[in-house]
């Protein structure tokens, strides 16, 4: 992140030269985003794997750790790794907080009912290329804790299962525009984002009548990253 230090100084220094005070107004006016960050899909709470399961969710819980907007020059600098790369994880904590970034440590409810907004945040006007999202307790603690049920395929009898880990996990993820597309370029009249969870997939690949508990976190933490949506609006 210390490119984006040194592309925020570069954009007020460049202000701060402007020779037209009504464009430097207008250049330094706050973005004042709103970000709604909810979960879809677990209206039900229940979900059916690809391996046949049904899966109920009766709490779980994640401790989201922070959000960022990801200038492209940084992006461009960033050592690419796959998922499933264990050196790395994808993992990035805030120590502070950037102009691009939300530090958030909130517990969140994966079955809510209502998203939670944040008003005002006031990211460069730069050109962002994806979003990075953290999930991650304070030391000691739990990130991800499930309790729920399951029905095996072919079975009508709920079995009852808990999951949790305490690993921090962080993912990249791709902007998108309103359209869906893929989003790369300034903010300029973007004035939301949404960052939505969906639930579908995460227990796709789980059995759940053999895998632990800390196998079963260890992967849902990673979908839960991974599957985010981030979409841009007006």
């Amino acid at each position: 992140m210390a490119r984006a230090n040194l592309i925020a100084v570069a954009l007020v220094a460049g202000l701060a030269t402007s020779s037209s005070l009504a464009s430097k107004a207008r250049a330094v006016e706050p973005l004042a985003l709103s970000v709604q960050f909810s979960w879809s899909e677990t209206r039900s709470l229940e979900t059916v794997t690809d391996l046949g399961f049904t899966v109920r969710l009766d709490r779980a819980e994640v401790t989201s750790a922070g959000f960022a907007l990801v200038p492209c020059a940084d992006q461009k600098n960033a050592r690419r790794v796959s998922p499933g790369d264990p050196a790395i994880l994808r993992i990035g904590h805030f120590s502070g907080a950037l102009p691009n970034q939300l530090p958030l440590e909130r517990l969140e409810s994966l079955t809510a009912r209502r998203p939670f907004v944040i008003e005002g945040f006031d990211p460069p006007d730069i050109e962002y290329c994806e979003a990075h999202l953290v999930m991650g307790a304070a030391r000691g603690g739990l990130t991800l804790t499930i309790e729920g049920g399951y029905r095996a395929p072919g079975d009508e009898t709920w079995r009852a299962f808990a999951a949790a880990t305490p690993e921090a996990y962080g993912a990249f993820v791709p902007l998108l525009s309103p359209n869906g597309e893929t989003f790369r370029g300034r903010l300029g009249p973007i004035r939301s984002v949404s960052v939505v969870r969906p639930a579908a997939r995460w227990f796709d690949g789980l059995d759940l009548r053999t895998v632990s508990g800390v196998a079963i976190g260890h992967a849902v933490l990673r979908r839960i990253a991974n599957d985010t949506k981030v979409t841009l609006g007006p």
